[in-house]
């Protein structure tokens, strides 16, 4: 789209503020794919890090691209979090167990910090605050809005936006 922008005569920072991509961390283990049906929540966890690790050159190229062109907002990411979706019921009590593990809260400042805003990117959402963990996915930061800090997700977005209580 930039490139058509430009070859059309047409300045894209003047049509377009950023690029935004989400951020969403899985891999196949979390989203149950074929062969991890048995996968524990360490191996899920260890998937999910993975997976991150993959996605910093993609990134990277995001936040070279929007400089490149110049635009004012640069890259901005419109979901973030653990991915656990795809709807496939193999082993849906592990995927799930990943999300509320402790280690998540690392796994999530990881993703937002060193995996985004430390790359060059801008302004970050999470998709939702509070949600059913299912199947089909996590996407809240808390499946309890009763009890927000039943995972570490909730404590890691407060710390990330300051507030740290």
């Amino acid at each position: 789209m930039l490139d058509y922008l430009k070859a059309t005569g047409a300045d894209p920072k003047e049509s377009i503020d950023a690029i935004s991509i989400a951020m969403y961390y899985g891999g196949k283990a979390a989203t149950g794919e074929a062969g991890t049906e048995s996968y524990s929540v360490d191996q899920i966890i260890n998937d999910m890090r993975g997976e991150m690790d993959h996605q910093l050159a993609q990134r990277k190229a995001m936040v070279e691209l929007a400089k490149r062109f110049g635009l004012p907002g640069g890259v901005c990411a419109y979901e973030s979090g653990p991915d656990i979706g795809g709807g496939r019921k193999s082993n849906i009590a592990n995927r799930i167990r990943a999300v509320r593990d402790p280690r998540q809260a690392e796994l999530f400042k990881r993703n937002l910090s060193d995996c985004f805003w430390n790359l060059g990117g801008n302004l970050a959402m999470q998709f939702t605050l509070a949600g059913p963990y299912s199947r089909f996915g996590a996407w809240g930061l808390t499946d309890d809005i009763a009890k927000p800090d039943r995972n570490g997700l909730f404590g890691a977005a407060r710390e990330l936006v300051g507030t740290g209580k």
